[in-house]
């Protein structure tokens, strides 16, 4: 079970985990990678700010494409993490109210 969502509670269906990058100085949408389960809480309480040394391959926009973020030891990229929930409705369930 996964400490940081409880799926009794949750009305919705808990599809997988995606870890967000943003450049830390300009904010701009880097890309993101599938991760198997959650290390650590969901959203802004799980922020990470790091700082990348090596090339790093993320999946950026609707047609999925590969984007590469460049890093080297001399100039190294900061970049601030976040994993995200990705859910969607339950099928086949209807939630019947107490």
């Amino acid at each position: 079970m996964n400490k940081f969502l409880d799926p009794e509670t949750h009305p919705e269906e808990v599809l997988g985990y995606v870890e967000d990058f943003v450049d830390a100085k300009t904010g701009q949408y880097l890309g993101y990678r599938k991760i198997p389960e959650p290390t650590r809480s969901c959203g802004s309480r799980g922020r990470l700010y790091l700082t990348l040394v090596e090339d790093l391959f993320l999946v950026k926009g609707y047609r999925r494409k590969v984007a590469i973020v460049k890093a080297r030891k001399q100039r190294p990229r900061a970049v601030i993490a976040t994993i995200q929930i990705l859910s969607g409705r339950k099928k086949n369930n209807h939630l019947v109210p107490n």
